[in-house]
């Protein structure tokens, strides 16, 4: 499939602008990382492995959709992705324990 100038310049855009979103939901709880590690009682080491396991969710993540784009096309696991991550971040405010 050729896409013409116009559909890859919007493509470019739509992925431009769903991760800066992203990025934008990274940052706001990034900035509450020492409030949160306060609130759940963890020391520091429990408190890397907790972001650590996070970053496996991602990997594990990325190659789940290797496996369902071709079944349910990009823009809906992108929209699903962009849906999710928001709540995730905001579960980390209401983490009673590691």
């Amino acid at each position: 499939m050729t896409l013409t100038n116009q559909q890859y310049q919007s493509a470019r855009l739509a992925l431009l602008a769903i991760f800066f979103a992203m990025g934008v939901g990274i940052i706001s709880a990034a900035t509450r990382f020492a409030e949160i590690k306060q609130q759940i009682g963890a020391n520091d080491a429990v408190f890397g492995y907790a972001l650590a396991l996070g970053t496996l969710g991602g990997i594990s993540g990325n190659a789940l959709s290797r496996k369902i784009i071709p079944r349910f096309g990009s823009r809906v696991v992108i929209l699903v992705a962009a849906s999710a991550m928001p709540a995730t971040v905001a579960g980390f405010g209401y983490a009673r324990s590691p």
